[in-house]
């Protein structure tokens, strides 16, 4: 560590330096933490942040199909579908590889029903294998997931320099 000189390179991005030779500019990973001492182009960004999730969520922002987010299937929609086969519903969350929990309907959206889901609207019918089989589901409903009380806020709450 100390040959290729990482104390040092540890220290220049903890203090703001410019490390991040791409951009031309600090790489403030650890500013991200600092709340109300951190660095006004970090309060800047994390306020440009937030405006664009609370658009997003409210579906004021569009992809480039023209449809809002909160019109077809993407990460962070939950979505209810129905088996042609069986009429019976199903409810799904779907989110980051890292929030899977299937016990409780949140799939990844690396999986293969996720896959199948995104960017489809609801009333698209949409056919997969699984289990063995092929099935054909109908995308009944899409909605913004909101998480639950007592999850972790992803909003700061420090003030935003003008």
């Amino acid at each position: 560590a100390h040959e290729r000189d990482v104390p040092a390179r540890i220290a220049a991005l903890i203090s703001g330096a410019r490390v991040n030779v791409t951009e031309k500019r600090a790489a403030w990973h650890s500013a991200l933490r600092a709340g109300a001492a951190a660095p006004t182009e970090v309060r800047r960004t994390l306020a440009d942040m937030r405006t664009f999730a609370h658009a997003l969520r409210a579906g004021q922002v569009h992809g480039n199909s023209g449809a809002a987010f909160t019109d077809v299937v993407s990460l962070g929609t939950s979505i209810q579908d129905t088996d042609l086969a069986t009429n019976s519903t199903e409810n799904y969350i779907i989110l980051g590889a890292w929030d899977s929990d299937p016990d409780k309907g949140i799939i990844s959206y690396l999986t293969p029903i996720a896959q199948a889901f995104l960017n489809k609207k609801a009333g698209e019918q949409v056919e997969l294998e699984t289990d063995g089989a092929r099935k054909k589901f109908r995308i009944d409903s899409i909605e913004v997931h909101h998480p639950l009380p007592g999850a972790p806020a992803t909003e700061a709450t420090d003030p935003v320099p003008a």
